[in-house]
This record gives C-alpha cells, sequence and structure tokens, in this order.
C-alpha cells in the first residue's frame, strides 16, 4: 500500500515510518513538512502535529514540544490523542521548568481522561509536578480524594501523600500514613 501513496500522502507514510523507528529529528523534520498540505486529509495532518511534537519531545526539544502539542489540542479538542498530548505537554514544561504550563497540563488531563487509569496516572503526574514545585498543599489536595481507597492507586496516593508531608516537616502525620500503609500490607500478606 505505502509504494502506491504519492505527493503528501507518501511524505506521510515515510514519517510515519521513522516515527515508528523512534527517528525523531527525521520524524520531526518530515511531519513538519506536510503540516501545511492541502491535499492531505485533515485527520492526517492532525495526527502529524501530534506527531510532531511527540518526536521535539522525545528529542528533548522541549519548548517547541509544548508549542506543538498546546496547537494540537487547540485545533483538535476531540481528537483521540488530546489526553496523551497533555500528558506529554507536563512532561515537557516541566524538564523545560515551566511549572505553571506543566501544572496547567496536567490538570486539563485528569479532566479529559477518558478511563480510570488515564486519570489516576494523569493524578500521579499532576501531584508529583505540584510537589517538585513546592506546592504541597495543592499536591496533597490533588492525592486526598483517593487516600482512603483500599485499592492500589489508593495505597500509592497515600504513600505519596506521606512523602510530600515529609517535604513539608510534618513527619508525624507522614508517620501515620506510613503505619497505615504498613497494617495494610501485613493484612495482604
Amino acid at each position: 500500500e505505502a509504494s502506491k501513496a504519492k505527493g503528501d500522502e507518501a511524505a506521510y507514510l515515510s514519517a510515519l515510518a521513522s516515527f515508528n523507528q523512534h527517528r525523531w529529528g527525521e520524524a520531526e523534520s518530515s511531519f513538519s513538512k506536510i503540516l501545511g498540505s492541502k491535499t492531505l486529509d485533515k485527520e492526517y495532518v492532525a495526527y502529524a502535529l501530534f506527531y510532531t511534537g511527540y518526536a521535539q519531545y522525545q528529542k528533548g526539544d522541549y519548548s517547541k514540544s509544548v508549542a506543538s502539542l498546546n496547537r494540537f489540542v487547540s485545533e483538535n479538542p476531540n481528537h483521540q490523542f488530546v489526553w496523551s498530548a497533555l500528558m506529554t505537554v507536563a512532561r515537557a514544561a516541566a524538564f523545560a521548568k515551566n511549572s505553571d504550563e506543566a501544572i496547567s497540563a496536567s490538570q486539563k488531563a485528569i479532566k479529559v481522561a477518558k478511563n480510570e487509569s488515564e486519570k489516576n496516572e494523569a493524578t500521579i503526574l499532576a501531584a508529583g509536578i505540584l510537589s517538585d514545585s513546592k506546592k504541597y498543599d495543592e499536591a496533597l489536595a490533588v492525592l486526598a480524594p483517593y487516600i482512603a481507597r483500599r485499592s492500589e492507586f489508593g495505597y500509592e496516593c497515600k504513600y505519596r501523600s506521606a512523602e510530600i508531608l515529609v517535604q513539608q516537616g510534618k513527619t508525624e502525620a507522614a508517620d501515620k500514613y506510613f503505619a497505615e500503609l504498613a497494617a495494610n500490607n501485613d493484612k495482604a500478606a
């Protein structure tokens, strides 16, 4: 099928092959060239923009990645890759030391999550970014709704909350959480 493709479609398939082979520089360059395509289906152009931003992230071009993926989200708010784009924006912005952007993207990712797994992953990322930004109370507030849950995710939230409490110097409260986790672990054994 790829051998029958011509023009922008062939360029897209070539860029996708580079992407799938983790040749990030080549993928970014190839996808970037077809972003203004008038002949390629707009759905493929949307994917090209996402893949451009993700390739930039993989290359360590974090500010470019944030810009590309934010453009992707704003132009394609209902696309199936919006959550992935926001998660990547959050990580890229964190690496670029842009904590406000990282916090915003991670919190948007929580809201657009399509399932419990995505919501949990975005919650942990948001709490981590807030904690790294020394916004401890906000990080604890993100985790708070889940720490009473008797599930793997609930225990992870409780553990991360305890770690944040230690960072705040609230060791007594942290020790309480650690003791609860140890008691739950003893019951499970």
